[in-house]
């Protein structure tokens, strides 16, 4: 399963007065960060160059923040039928990741399931066009560890975080997760 590496760094820098900027540096093997979009607190689009994501420590407000996902990345991007037996191999015996469950969750209802499975083949038949999220974030903790039940803990669809957290200069390994990505 390909993932897209962010190591998720928050640091700020005082001048005369409050500045700086929050980083999210990426490695990915496509080159598919520019069909991908970060968004802060449903206002700011990060700006992307060479799949570093950046926006100014300004836009980090006092308390939570919500950093989201998006993209225009085609629904059949690293989907074949493959995908589709690894799901059903998978929903038998277990996933390797809890990454893998999010990305075996292509209906994006935070359960795998049978449905998963037939909103898979509509989209490799061509039946349907379009998934609900075709990328989603994950922690690193969410690549390494056991998926113990066919339930998600959320739609992993966005990561929330403390305006303390940015000025405690938080650093932390998130991932772009690829949804129809088994391999």
């Amino acid at each position: 399963m390909k993932y897209i590496n962010l190591l998720f760094i928050l640091t700020f820098f005082t001048i005369s007065n409050l500045s700086g900027q929050i980083i999210f540096n990426a490695s990915a093997v496509e080159d598919i960060c520019g069909d991908v979009t970060l968004t802060l607190n449903n206002a700011t689009d990060l700006t992307e160059d060479n799949c570093q994501f950046t926006t100014a420590y300004s836009n980090v407000q006092s308390g939570t923040n919500t950093l989201e996902v998006t993209s225009d990345i085609p629904s059949l991007f690293y989907t074949s039928t493959l995908d589709m037996v690894i799901l059903m191999k998978n929903m038998d015996e277990g996933f390797e990741s809890y990454a893998q469950g999010i990305a075996a969750d292509f209906n994006n209802d935070a359960v795998i399931s049978t449905d998963d499975l037939i909103a898979m083949r509509r989209v490799i038949l061509g039946i349907d066009t379009d998934i609900p999220k075709k990328v989603k974030l994950a922690t690193i903790d969410q690549v390494s560890d056991p998926l113990t039940s066919l339930d998600l803990s959320s739609e992993h669809t966005s990561l929330t975080f403390n305006d303390t957290d940015v000025e405690e200069g938080l650093a932390e390994e998130i991932f772009l997760v690829i949804v129809g990505n088994l391999k």
